[in-house]
């Protein structure tokens, strides 16, 4: 799950019921850890082989792996949200990715409507990354794509609260 994930879950909503939807997700997430955790512990009981309980559980440890990633990404997500405060997540949304894409420092060449240049998230020699005119980002050659919130907020390296606070 990305940054882009999680915005796409509580874009646009107000900050009380993205905390809510955020503190949700956690709960999610933390059950499927302990009922994968949970199998495990009752395959070990039942079974005789430890070769293939191991294997078993080596197979299981790349999803406790993602899960528990998820589960950090959120809990850094809900810590930037306070009930109290009111953030204009469509101003944030509506500046014009160029002009930031610009200001953090990528040089891109316009192609048409699209700038294209080289990936800030990765080493390249040929430019795979795309700026949209519709505010979005995608590269080619990692895979990285979001708006220019997520682009804000990923080589800015601040919170989807501060990246909102900083483009607007």
């Amino acid at each position: 799950m990305t940054y882009n994930d999680v915005v796409e879950i509580v874009g646009g909503f107000p900050p009380e019921y993205a905390a809510e939807m955020l503190s949700a997700k956690i709960h999610e997430t933390g059950e499927a850890i302990n009922e994968i955790q949970h199998s495990l512990v009752e395959l070990y009981k039942g079974s005789e082989n430890e070769v293939v309980c191991n294997a078993v559980a080596e197979l299981a440890r790349p999803r406790i792996d993602t899960l528990n990633r998820q589960l950090k990404t959120l809990k850094k997500l809900l810590s930037g949200f306070t009930p109290d405060e009111e953030l204009d997540i469509e101003a944030a949304r509506s500046r014009d990715i160029f002009e930031i894409a610009s200001m953090l420092g990528i040089r891109y060449k316009m192609r048409g409507a699209r700038g294209v240049a080289l990936c800030p998230f990765h080493l390249e020699k040929t430019p795979s990354f795309t700026l949209y005119p519709d505010n979005n980002f995608h590269c080619f050659g990692c895979g990285v794509h979001g708006d220019v919130i997520d682009l804000y907020m990923r080589l800015a390296k601040v919170s989807f609260k501060q990246a909102v606070r900083d483009l607007t």
